[in-house]
């Protein structure tokens, strides 16, 4: 891992796109991480850099969900300021970059050309910076007026195709992040009649689903649970029970992901970060045998190989969510906290 971790900070470079799943924003993020766990100055003056240039690109930049763009951005500043890794007054920081995201989602002639997912994206950092603001103050206002209007936007677009589970499996699956999202929301507490409103609605539906898939289940898990923690609706708790007496978590670990699956956004690492977020349905020993495992699939993947031997390869796969940055990420969280390495 120390390897991995010294061949892709050597790799930046100017090149890279800007973003948070397979950009700079994301090494950023995971040059910060790295240079704490490892007390390593080095690390962190890479991070710096990389933030310099983030900022500077970023005061002209128009593209702006999560993924690739401005929310990215201020979800990687706000994490970085609240982890004391940078210091500074979160409000002052992104009050430019939100601008640009107001803009955005306020105008139809703008919102129109984003597609659902990067809203719910959106949605879920505007629910951060919303729990940012002076309570009762007039930001705090104008950040619930947009979530509002965002929130009636996608449920607006929840056709059919909203509600269809990702094969193979992948983390752009809609329907658990909305609800996921529409937790947070509800956390707030401004908008909570409307929210248990929607969940009811689009409940019907969601407590009839079993996905084929096992690693879909185990998402659909999280969302409902997500949404249980915070709004019990009538029928949800009996809905997640059946998920979880449906899951076969060593069918979806030895079938159905394949060898070269280990990214965050469609593998082994994202089907670990759900498993630890739903360890209370897991006894201690199923989830130890279950992480095992995925460490044993990921450190036996042939992408390895494939990595050392095709630059080309490496550099296009070494992302944050989307790739080798994430992975090492998870495979320190998995080794400190369950097999104690």
């Amino acid at each position: 891992m120390n390897q991995l971790d010294k061949k892709i900070i050597n790799s930046f470079n100017q090149d890279a796109p800007l973003g948070l799943f397979a950009g700079k924003t994301g090494f950023c993020l995971y040059a910060f991480w790295l240079s704490r766990v490892n007390q390593n100055k080095a690390y962190q003056k890479t991070a710096e850099v990389l933030l310099d240039v983030i900022m500077d690109k970023a005061a002209d930049y128009r593209v702006v969900d999560l993924m690739n763009g401005l929310a990215g951005i201020g979800l990687v500043l706000s994490y970085l300021i609240k982890e004391s890794y940078v210091k500074g007054n979160p409000n002052t920081i992104l009050s430019d970059l939100d601008d640009v995201i107001f803009k955005h989602l306020s105008y139809p002639v703008y919102l129109d050309n984003l597609n659902t997912l990067s809203v719910i994206h959106i949605l879920f950092y505007l629910t951060l910076r919303a729990s940012d603001q002076k309570h009762g103050g007039e930001q705090e206002y104008l950040y619930q007026e947009l979530i509002i209007t965002t929130v009636n936007h996608i449920y607006q677009k929840a056709d059919s195709e909203f509600f269809e589970e990702q094969q193979p499996f992948s983390i752009y699956y809609k329907l658990p992040q909305f609800l996921f999202v529409l937790s947070r929301i509800y956390k707030l507490g401004f908008y909570n009649c409307r929210i248990v409103k929607i969940l009811e609605e689009i409940g019907t539906k969601t407590c009839s689903m079993l996905p084929t898939l096992h690693a879909n289940r185990l998402f659909l898990m999280w969302g409902m649970d997500s949404v249980e923690e915070q709004a019990p609706i009538k029928g949800w708790d009996s809905h997640v029970r059946i998920l979880r007496e449906n899951l076969d978590m060593n069918l979806l670990l030895d079938d159905e992901l394949r060898s070269r699956n280990i990214f965050i956004d469609g593998g082994y690492s994202g089907i670990y970060l759900l498993l630890t977020a739903l360890q209370k349905y897991f006894s201690k020993g199923e989830v130890q045998q279950w992480t095992t495992k995925i460490i044993n699939k990921i450190e036996q993947s042939d992408i390895w190989a494939l990595a050392e031997r095709d630059q080309d390869f490496f550099i296009n796969n070494r992302g944050l969510i989307t790739g080798l940055c994430g992975v090492s990420m998870v495979l320190s969280d998995t080794k400190s906290k369950y097999l104690q390495i």
